[in-house]
Order: C-alpha cells, then structure tokens, then sequence
C-alpha cells in the first residue's frame, strides 16, 4: 500500500468516526511521506529508530510522543524490533470543537506550530505510562459502543490534552541528534521547504551546499530514507492537497502555486501518488 493510499485510508475512516484510537504491534510498512486531514497523536510505547516531520528528523524512542497537525507530511522510521506504538487519529473539526469546551486548553493548543514543524515532547516514564493508559482506556470505549460512549470518549479525550498541554509547560525537552549529516540534511529540507514553489535542480541545490549530487542524494537518503527529488514531490503533492481541500481555485493555479509548470505533469504526478485526480481528490475530501 503507498504512502497516499494511507493518507486517503486515514481520511476515509475520519469521516465515519471522528476518533480513532489503536494500540499496534505490527511491523510498521509505511513506505513512505503521508499527511492526514485531521490530528494524530502519536506515542512510542516500545522500540526506537527516527520520526520525521516537515524539515526536521526527531529521536523515536519509549515514551516519544508527537502531535501532528493536518496536512503535515511526516513518517516514523522504526529501528529495532518489536515496535509498539499508540496512533490517536482525531478529525479537525471534532478537535476544534472538543477544545472549545474548556478555553485555557484551547489557548494552549493554540499555539501548536504552524509551519511544517509539529509538537515533539519525552515524557517522563510515570508520565509516559499514565497517557497510555488513558490511550488504551479510549481504544476499548471506541470499540464497545455501549450507551455514554460519547461522553466517555470525549471525557478521555480532555483528561489526555490536559495532560500533555501540562507536559508542554514542564516536561523536558527530547534529545536530539547533532550528528553533521543531521545538521546538513535539515538544511536542505529547510531550503526545500522556503523553495519548493521555485524550480529545484538538484545540481543547483548541492552546489548550494557545497556538496556533490552524489554526495547529497547518498547523506539524504541515509537520513530520511528518501531521496531529494521524491521529498520535493511529495511536499509538492502534500501543498496540492492542502489547497484543494481549503479552496476553489482552479486546477491549473493549484499547480503553479505548488511549483508545477506544466499542468498535465501535475496531474500525471497526483494520478501517480493518490490513485485519484486533483478534482477527484477535492470532490472527495474538499470542504469547500
């Protein structure tokens, strides 16, 4: 299954159930870059390896969790086995409108970021502990059905942002890698981000850097598991949805935005990564 085809799993289940909460053990097949139209929150119960989101790459160890944004490209790179994780799918009006139930919450989501970054924080183990069992709480009353379901699962809900919104203000800060290629990967994922609109030859990038092609595919690659010219695609494809989804513009001016020139090759790239055209995409997604 592509990246994609889980993006528009993902979003297909968001809208029959706002809340999808589930403990898995499996081995993780993602192959590659995806984004969802609502929330995850995503708790490392067991296992380590990398998790990448926008133009930085966080440590994935025990007790790592993460508050994606909609529409954020990200991946979890496991590097060990077993890999046990919590993945906490909200849809993003139910999110807005649980957190307008209780303001000072909400004024501390508000200031989740905003860019292609997300919110990375390392509980500590009593911590830790303590939002899983509140996650595996939420996993079995979304799967009774039982009367007060509702009102139980948004009670959970709460207890859990709360938690991390304290989190936020006290918990410590993860651990990140200082390795040279980390530093030198993460600057050009941030130039790919300031310049994805503009044409991109990789020659060009390099010689930015001050390093060879080979040289930079070869570090990238190491580093997100990856190469350059597909992360500019998929982040280009990742923009395309996002404007489909919260506009009316026309195909050709989504395509230019995000950096195509030629508008069949933008639709011959979106048919190849979503299984689905640009129209077809916002006809199914769109809420405009």
């Amino acid at each position: 299954m592509s990246s994609e085809a889980v993006d528009a799993v993902t979003n297909s289940m968001l809208e029959r159930a706002p809340v999808i909460c589930s403990f898995r053990t499996e081995t993780l097949r993602q192959p590659g870059l995806h984004s969802h139209n609502g929330y995850e929150v995503y708790l490392c119960a067991k296992g380590k390896g990398r998790f990448f989101a926008g133009d930085r790459m966080y440590p994935l160890a025990e007790g790592a969790l993460f508050i994606i944004p909609p529409m954020r490209l990200h991946l979890s790179r496991p590097e060990s086995e077993p890999f046990h994780r919590f993945v906490l799918s909200i849809e993003e009006h139910y999110w807005e409108k649980l957190l307008q139930t209780d303001a000072p919450l909400a004024d501390a989501y508000r200031s989740l970021p905003d860019d292609d970054r997300l919110l990375c924080l390392t509980p500590a183990p009593n911590n830790a502990a303590m939002l899983q069992e509140l996650l595996l709480q939420l996993e079995h009353e979304l799967a009774r059905h039982e009367p007060y379901a509702e009102a139980a699962v948004k009670g959970l809900l709460l207890r859990g942002l709360a938690e991390i919104a304290r989190l936020r203000t006290g918990g410590p800060a993860p651990a990140r890698s200082v390795s040279a290629a980390d530093v030198k990967v993460e600057q050009i994922l941030r130039y790919f981000s300031e310049h994805y609109q503009e044409e991109l030859p990789m020659d060009e990038v390099a010689a930015k850097f001050r390093l060879s092609r080979s040289y930079m595919y070869r570090i990238f690659k190491n580093q997100t598991g990856f190469a350059p010219n597909e992360y500019v695609a998929a982040l280009r494809l990742n923009k395309a949805k996002a404007i489909l989804l919260r506009t009316d513009w026309p195909i050709i001016a989504v395509a230019a935005e995000v950096g195509f020139r030629d508008l069949s090759h933008f639709c011959h790239m979106f048919k190849r990564f979503t299984h689905t055209t640009p129209s077809g995409y916002r006809s199914r997604f769109g809420k405009t």
